[in-house]
């Protein structure tokens, strides 16, 4: 965000961050500035609110909306993980047997790296679950977050529905939006389609860069928004919404849900995240034939996609010959794989079981060029080390 440049052409700027006080407790604060003439002299308005309640409320809110939606997704990923865990077993047992060559041994151990991959992938969509921070920067590379939640939501949907992306393979953009927030915008739309599928139907997930038309009918505040935006579609041809509850579907705690079979407060909250993420959302329905949900994103300036790997996918293994590591991790097995590996690169490591144990071996020794550290750990985890 070029604040300079946006009070200079006129645009009203927002800016939000959080401070200790006193007692040490956090407090949220917003800062809106708006730029004025007044007298033939240029002005800037400035807006200042403590906004701490609001965004307790809202990682309440999203707390709530999160437990909802492990709960849609108990079943699907239980049954899934199931066969998972299934397969690796399996393959596992085929490739120990007498008889078996090399290339047959090697076959085997790719369907159990297949599998193992499966299993990362739902364990990863479901921690990203785990976090209350409400987080507003962060960047979602589009293609590879479609293809990862294709895989997960398809545990969502029932036998007589169908579930549909189709997004352009060449659309190579970066949205600005946290990944963590930009799964569950996708998740919560896809859930609420599929309930309006009670008999089957199809559900497609659709996206586009939008045009200068599309974009002049956004809210005044994206219209003059120098950032290009897309649209992200979820569309179903389902039961549809009613005209008199399409105003409202956004409002907290509103929902046309049956009992004990929606909260209201999934779409309220992604309505909040279009406004601090500067984005919008708007719902069409045809009551009886469907509904199309519609979220506009802006979307990050191009930038090569290796500046954002992490530093391991940028280094030449060669440079971490003789590295000092230490390797933090309270599982065993995890420890002697990574150590294995790590041995393997050329890098001299330590092992701890702890984060309190790690602290020690680096009172040990002269020197440690990084560590490689689980975070959730007992006695004292990875963030804290």
């Amino acid at each position: 965000m070029n604040i300079k440049q946006d009070l200079k052409n006129n645009l009203p700027c927002h800016l939000e961050g959080r401070i200790e006080d006193e007692t040490e407790s956090t407090r949220w604060l917003s800062c809106q500035m708006f730029p004025i003439l007044q007298n033939d002299q240029s002005m800037i308005l400035i807006y200042l609110n403590d906004s701490t309640n609001q965004k307790i409320k809202d990682i309440q809110s999203q707390q709530s909306v999160r437990l909802e939606t492990i709960g849609h997704l108990s079943g699907g990923i239980a049954h899934d993980f199931n066969n998972i865990l299934s397969i690796i077993q399996g393959y596992q047992n085929l490739s120990i047997k007498d008889g078996v060559d090399r290339d047959t041994f090697l076959k085997y151990n790719e369907h159990i790296q297949g599998a193992i991959k499966r299993g990362s992938l739902l364990t990863k969509q479901l921690l990203s679950f785990g976090d209350n921070k409400i987080q507003l920067r962060g960047r979602t590379e589009l293609i590879p977050q479609m293809k990862e939640l294709e895989t997960l939501l398809s545990t969502l949907i029932h036998s007589s529905a169908k579930l549909e992306f189709l997004i352009p393979h060449d659309l190579q953009v970066r949205i600005a939006c946290p990944v963590d927030i930009f799964t569950q915008i996708i998740m919560n739309l896809v859930i609420n389609a599929r309930d309006a599928l009670p008999h089957g139907g199809t559900i497609s997930v659709l996206a586009h860069i939008i045009d200068k038309a599309e974009k002049d009918q956004l809210p005044d505040a994206l219209r003059r928004a120098p950032d290009d935006f897309i649209c992200i579609q979820v569309q179903d041809n389902g039961t549809g919404i009613k005209p008199e509850h399409l105003t409202h579907i956004f409002d907290p705690f509103f929902t046309t849900k049956d009992v004990n079979k929606g909260t209201g407060l999934g779409l309220s909250l992604i309505y909040r995240h279009m406004k601090n993420l500067n984005g919008h959302i708007k719902a069409t329905s045809v009551y009886g034939e469907g509904t199309t949900m519609s979220v506009f994103l802006p979307l990050v300036q191009t930038q090569s996609i290796e500046q954002h790997l992490p530093l391991l996918f940028r280094t030449d293994i060669s440079k971490l010959k003789d590295k000092i590591v230490i390797l933090a991790d309270d599982e065993a097995d995890i420890r002697f794989v990574m150590r294995k590996t790590l041995e393997e690169w050329g890098c001299r490591v330590f092992e701890a079981s702890d984060g309190n144990e790690a602290l020690s071996i680096q009172d040990e020794i002269e020197h440690v060029d990084f560590l490689v550290t689980d975070i959730m750990m007992p006695h004292m985890n990875g963030k804290f080390i």
